[in-house]
């Protein structure tokens, strides 16, 4: 024993050794390897590639005082052979700052930094052009394997690899492998020629490879998953092609239900055919939609559902209203009005700018049946309601409502008033939130308030309610009529493990009240907590309490509950579950139906084969009836095979059910299940060969055995069948319009078109699939004639001049109105700007740094006249520069008398477009 333990300890220690060392070697082994490279290319001469290096060593380890001391080099060196008297060609390598913890590192390698700028004249150590483009950053498609061979050099880099994608490296004999930046792509050695590398975040790295050739670098650039297939420019304009079009849907739905002593002597009790047709699409006047039922049950057949109706409705300068006809809910629910089924007519539009808005509708009661389409086949009740709903938000987070009803007519009932009215306030800040509403039938009142108050894992809400035992809404009974009482509901959640929800309802019924105490209050109560230990296990607990003695009928009911569910991951995935119930009920109005039971179920199911279920389940009951002090013990089981899953691969879905249960001692008085035992067998087969079709039949047999031999045994069986379908007419409705716009240099970034913003031409515009247009020397489009109610504008992206961004969606969607014209401007933002420093150069290098202090209030005129002045930082910036040569000129009199420029006031420059021009202009402050 004494030996093992001892070798239990060596084998620990060994293991968390090399857990600990190995980082640390890997870690040091790149670092160093990446040095060794840029120093070869600094003692080359190659700066600008020794920096790049140099920088990669910086992301892996940020405090690296070589590599910090050979960029401050770099930059001396770059700084001192860049004279203005020397040719205008040599590249200037710009001011690199150090970064100062990894994130800093990583963020300024991935944004480019290390790009090397082009010159577009000549400048001095104080200046950089910074252009757009790097060439040798061109994408290339990611290959499926790469061979390690003297072919690598002609493969663009970075190589790019696609997030989730692999690309095998192939060599010959791979001894090992390294990557420089972790977790940019994962490698895996698949043999002794061959490794996997997958990409797996975003960003660069450099991946080397030993073999028995020579060690080979390359550079990789994970980017996200390109998409397969069209790309989102062309899915828009092929849905543009198809959006709109009249579709025609039917569906039919049949079933019969039969029930007998045996299978072959059953009796049919119900059967039923159901129609629906819809027929939808786009018109110049909004989206049409209409539906049509007819249903046949027994022998009657009538036309039950009828509605046409237009939304999003679009009429001159009404827009975004809804319009509907025949059979229709009108949509408003409150205190005073429960949104009946109705035959009439309903209008729906916001005004004020969306801040309001108002439902008007008429109609007749009908119950579903609209009987002047099916004459004879349903009676015409002469019954009408109609009225206004007015919804207004005159600030964020507050809503009005108003509504004012009337209803009339010979069979209308009589204890219904012909007028409701309903005032709703709600207003929300911050956390909380609270409202109240009353509503008026033309006697009676009835009030409702309501607060709330929430936090992301803390949730609580209260109402308190008063209607009035009298009040009655436009169709019938009042809510919650002759109540009084508050409601109050909790969600909280402590944990990520543990959620909580409880509800208490106090109350007095005014209406119905227990004739020996008018008086009595009335308390509903629940709480449910559950508790998950981990993906396993989970625990639930819940209690309820209904206390209503002061009900016409006072009953008392507890029931409290306590559950555990865990799944075992053996042979199968095994769910189970093991629930307890206490359950005590008393009414003080029949003795003979209280009780006392404790219940325990007990279950579980898993899977036997591919999507073939097997379940079963265990319910004993310990029943004591108080009023005869009969004890019994109903119990059931029940116990079954499922299965749902697609046929192979056919267009055919199955479903197949077969279940037996088993109750025992359920002829009690009071027995709380049915004392029937059953077989049970279900099976329904889908046909869905495309979107928009399927076919279904099901059918289901149960043939019971009652446990009382005094009751007959019998079949039930049911049959069910039905059809949907979607038919693309291909027909379109649609309006027309005309759509333009232009091209523009966006200078203030704010996607909006301003008077002193130019236009842009050779921008290439499509609409939908074909059509394109490209804007002339004013920057300006036209499509004319658009037939559509939604059109698709989309910039292509390879026309933007370079050195632009874009500052508005490079795909538009815009709505198409009878007559009407659309304007869409596409916004370009560029970075040619002239910007710097003007600053006291308190080392006397000639450069900004971490010790020199920006000079605010010195001014500097550009040669058309232009000014700016040095901010807080001493920065200035031409943000509106012209393309060509410029004039910079600082002038002396915004200097203090005792700072001196320590280069020439007066500087020519030479703008590209998409270019930015930094000029620093450092001072010798003067001893006083």
């Amino acid at each position: 024993m004494f030996f093992l333990k001892r070798s239990l300890i060596l084998c620990i220690t060994i293991y968390f050794s090399f857990v600990l060392i190995l980082p640390a070697y890997s870690y040091t082994e790149v670092t160093d390897y990446l040095c060794e490279l840029a120093v070869k290319y600094y003692e080359k001469g190659d700066y600008p590639q020794a920096l790049h290096e140099f920088k990669k060593v910086l992301i892996v380890n940020p405090g690296n005082k070589m590599a910090q001391e050979y960029i401050e080099l770099i930059s001396q060196i770059d700084s001192s052979e860049s004279d203005p008297a020397e040719t205008s060609e040599v590249e200037q390598v710009p001011e690199v700052a150090v970064p100062q913890n990894r994130q800093e590192a990583i963020d300024a390698a991935l944004s480019g930094i290390e790009n090397k700028p082009r010159s577009s004249g000549p400048y001095s150590a104080q200046d950089l052009v910074i252009s757009p483009g790097r060439p040798e950053f061109a994408k290339v498609s990611s290959p499926k394997f790469l061979a390690l061979d003297e072919g690598l050099k002609d493969i663009r880099s970075p190589v790019e690899i696609e997030k989730d994608k692999t690309i095998i490296l192939i060599g010959e004999n791979i001894t090992r492998y390294l990557e420089t930046v972790p977790n940019i792509v994962r490698i895996e050695k698949l043999n002794e020629n061959e490794i996997a590398v997958k990409g797996f975040d975003y960003g660069y790295t450099y991946v080397h490879v030993w073999d028995n050739n020579t060690r080979w670098s390359i550079e990789f650039l994970c980017v996200p998953p390109k998409p397969e297939g069209l790309t989102l420019a062309e899915e828009l304009r092929q849905s543009a092609e198809s959006a709109g079009a009249f579709k025609f849907r039917y569906s039919l739905d049949w079933s019969t239900f039969e029930t007998g002593p045996h299978t072959n002597d059953l009796k049919r009790t119900s059967y039923s055919w159901n129609h629906w047709l819809t027929l939808t699409g786009q018109t110049p006047y909004g989206d049409l939609d209409s539906q049509v039922s007819v249903r046949t049950v027994q022998e009657t057949t009538d036309l039950t559902y009828f509605t046409l109706g237009l939304e999003k409705g679009r009429l001159g300068p009404f827009n975004d209203f809804s319009l509907r006809g025949f059979d229709y809910f009108p949509g408003i629910s409150n205190l005073a009005f429960s949104s009946p089924s109705l035959r009439g007519l309903m209008l729906k539009s916001p005004v004020f700018e969306k801040k309001a808005d108002y439902t008007l509708f008429w109609g007749r009661e009908g119950g579903g049946k609209y009987a002047g389409l099916s004459p004879g086949l349903g009676d015409i009740r002469d019954s009408f309601l109609e009225g206004v709903n007015i919804n207004l938000s005159p600030v964020p987070k507050q809503l009005w409502s108003l509504s004012a009803f009337r209803g009339h007519g010979k069979d209308r009932a009589e204890d219904l008033n012909p007028y409701g009215y309903d005032l709703k306030w709600e207003q929300a800040f911050i956390n909380w939130k609270t409202g109240y509403e009353v509503a008026y039938d033309s006697q009676k009142l009835a009030h409702l308030f309501t607060a709330s108050y929430s936090l992301p894992n803390f949730k609580i809400s209260t109402e308190l309610r008063d209607t009035a035992k009298a009040f009655r809404t436009m169709t019938g009974g009042g809510w919650r009529a002759g109540e009084i009482g508050a409601l109050t509901n909790m969600a909280y959640k402590p944990t990520d493990k543990l959620e909580i929800n409880s509800r208490l309802d106090v109350f007095q019924d005014r209406l119905y009240p227990n004739p020996n105490n008018d008086d009595r209050i009335n308390e509903d109560f629940s709480v449910e907590a559950n508790y998950v230990f981990d993906q396993w296990s989970s625990l639930r607990a819940d209690y309820s309490l209904q206390n209503e003695l002061g009900r016409l009928s006072p009953i008392r009911y507890h029931n409290a509950g306590l559950g555990f569910y865990h799944t075992f991951d053996w042979f199968r995935r095994i769910n189970t579950y093991l629930t307890y119930r206490h359950q005590d009920s008393k009414n003080f109005s029949t003795h003979s139906n209280d009780f006392i039971n404790e219940k325990l179920v007990a279950g579980m199911r898993m899977e036997i084969i591919s999507s073939l279920y097997y379940y079963a389940n265990k319910e004993m009951n310990w029943l004591n009836a108080r009023l005869s002090g009969v004890h019994s013990r109903p119990n059931a089981f029940e116990t079954g095979l499922d299965w749902n899953k697609q046929i192979f691969n056919s267009p055919f879905y199955g479903n197949f059910r077969l279940v037996y249960r088993d109750e025992e001692d359920a002829d009690s008085p009071i027995s709380l299940l049915s004392g029937e035992d059953y077989w049970e067998g279900y099976a329904e087969i889908a046909y869905r060969p495309k979107p928009g079709f399927e076919a279904y039949c099901s059918g289901r047999i149960r043939h019971i055995l009652p446990d009382d031999t005094a009751l007959a045994k019998r079949v039930d069986a049911s049959v069910y069948a039905g059809l949907r379908y979607t038919w693309d007419t291909g027909v379109h409705w649609n309006p027309i319009g005309t759509i333009q716009g232009c091209a523009f240099k966006d200078y203030n970034y704010d996607g909006l078109k301003q008077l002193d913003e130019p236009t842009v031409e050779g921008i290439k515009v499509f609409l939908g699939k074909d059509r394109s247009r490209v804007t002339e020397i004013s920057g300006e489009y036209r499509f004319t004639k658009v037939r559509a109610k939604k059109a698709f504008l989309s910039l292509d992206t390879t026309t933007i001049p370079a050195g632009f961004v874009l500052t508005t969606p490079a795909n538009q969607e815009v709505m198409i109105s009878q007559a009407g014209v659309v304007e869409v401007n596409f916004g370009l933002a560029s970075r040619t700007e002239i910007s710097g420093i003007i600053f006291e150069d308190t080392n006397d290098n000639g450069k900004f740094d971490g010790k020199d202090k920006g000079l605010k209030g010195a001014e500097i005129v550009l040669g058309d006249g232009a000014k700016q002045i040095t901010n807080e930082s001493g920065r200035y910036t031409f943000s509106k520069a012209k393309v060509g040569n410029h004039t910079l000129k600082l002038d002396l009199n915004s200097l203090p008398s005792n700072y001196i420029p320590a280069v020439p006031i007066v500087k020519e420059i030479e703008l590209s477009e998409g270019s930015t021009y930094i000029h620093n202009i450092p001072l010798k402050k003067l001893q006083e």
